[in-house]
């Protein structure tokens, strides 16, 4: 490491040659430029630091700022300038009195994602380098709908801008491939960049909890009237497993989203949102939103539109949390989420229907989530009698969660109470 104050007159660099950015000595020679534009700002870290013997906060403040303009000089310097290549393909689609429209972001390609279509590359928008196409514009027919898009030749699926011409008409297709993906049940998980069918538990019973809630929706499907239920509980209580098999048995198309799912965010050329864009193509008649309190407020905020938006397709909106409270005033309120209803754990009848093995034991699990019940007779199903012996173990790890959490432990007496909640006898 050289030592002292670096020259900065002629900038981070000495030479002007101009490079073939194409080429892989091109590139290696951009590498060799900001590896050296790195080690000027180390060498000015350190000559601060022979100076003073120690950094201060404005220091940093320097040293960032001279990274940043490095970091914008590399660009004026050594990259290509003007409009980018993709900017000129898109012309294609967006020029005045154009036909075509903007039809997706994103949920059309999860549609139509490693789907046979007859693509055709339009000659006269074509990038090409070395002699070889690069990108292109490109064009298909589905269904009778002719789409386009932009990729290399390379890319082996529609990628997630998707022109049309009637673009309402491409989503409808797109949401009806998408359900047919979906199996018999027409139950799906979103996660991530994927639509999946969801495989429901078949051997759940029917607890006080399900079935008040059962009634109480039903109650407001015999008037078309659009409801939202938070189910609150702590974890492992089957609140999503519980509303997911109340879909299953209305025949409901249903999607389930985590969060952080429905609402993340895809920039490509601008920032949108792809987990609601989705559930708005596709139009579920339930729509799921697990763990809603672990959002932060600025996400609970644009929950607000998508729950006001939801209510224009969905019959039911199901939203789980495992700390209400944590939700901010504007979203409890009805009118958002119209009604909140406690999973507890379960009680003596359920665990014996669950776990009949763990009769003996049945007292001491009163409360307990469904999770661990299910775990319990599992054990016994392998173990024998010397399932009995592990149960003070899962039952300190189920009180270790509920003191970490701050989850209440269910009681006979929470039961009580929730017997004469509103909603239960509707």
């Amino acid at each position: 490491m050289k030592w002292g104050t670096p020259d900065y007159t002629n900038g981070p660099y000495k030479d002007d040659d101009e490079d073939d950015w194409d080429s892989d000595d091109g590139l290696k020679t951009l590498y060799e430029k900001v590896a050296a534009s790195v080690g000027d700002v180390a060498d000015l870290a350190s000559s601060f630091l022979v100076a003073r013997g120690e950094l201060r906060t404005l220091d940093y403040i320097a040293f960032a700022i001279r990274g940043s303009s490095t970091c914008i000089e590399l660009w004026n310097r050594w990259m290509p300038q003007g409009p980018s290549p993709a900017a000129d393909l898109a012309k294609y689609f967006v020029h005045p009195g154009t036909p075509w429209k903007l039809a997706s972001y994103y949920a059309c390609s999860t549609a139509f994602d490693n789907i046979e279509i007859r693509e055709q590359i339009v000659e006269s928008h074509v990038e090409r380098q070395k002699g070889k196409i690069h990108q292109a514009v490109w064009t298909a027919v589905i269904d009778g709908v002719e789409i386009g898009w932009i990729s290399s030749p390379k890319c082996d699926k529609v990628p997630s801008r998707i022109w049309s011409k009637t673009p309402e008409k491409i989503k409808e297709i797109a949401a009806s491939r998408l359900w047919d993906k979906c199996g018999e049940d027409k139950i799906v998980r979103f996660a991530g960049t994927t639509v999946r069918p969801c495989e429901l538990p078949t051997n759940l019973i029917d607890t006080q909890s399900s079935l008040s809630v059962e009634a109480r929706a039903r109650k407001f499907l015999e008037r078309s009237v659009p409801r939202a239920m938070v189910l609150d509980g702590q974890p492992g209580t089957g609140k999503s497993s519980l509303v997911g098999i109340l879909a299953r048995k209305l025949g409901f198309k249903t999607i389930i989203f985590g969060a952080d799912d429905l609402l993340s965010t895809h920039r490509h050329g601008y920032e949108d949102i792809r987990g609601t864009e989705l559930a708005e193509m596709m139009k579920p008649d339930v729509l799921i939103v697990n763990d809603i309190d672990r959002l932060r407020e600025d996400s609970q905020l644009i929950l607000l539109d998508v729950l006001d938006t939801a209510k224009a397709y969905a019959k039911l909106i199901f939203a789980t949390t495992n700390h209400y409270r944590n939700l901010l005033e504007p979203v409890r309120r009805p009118g958002r989420l119209d009604d909140v209803i406690h999973v507890p754990g379960l009680g003596v009848e359920e665990i014996l229907l669950i776990a009949p093995d763990m009769a003996p034991l049945a007292e001491k699990m009163v409360g307990w989530p469904i999770s661990y019940v299910k775990d319990m007779q599992n054990r016994y199903n392998v173990l024998g009698d010397l399932a009995y012996e592990e149960f003070d173990e899962v039952a300190k790890r189920l009180r270790e969660i509920q003191e970490d959490g701050k989850y209440e432990a269910d009681s006979e007496e929470d039961e009580d109470a929730d017997d004469e909640a509103p909603y239960d006898d509707l």
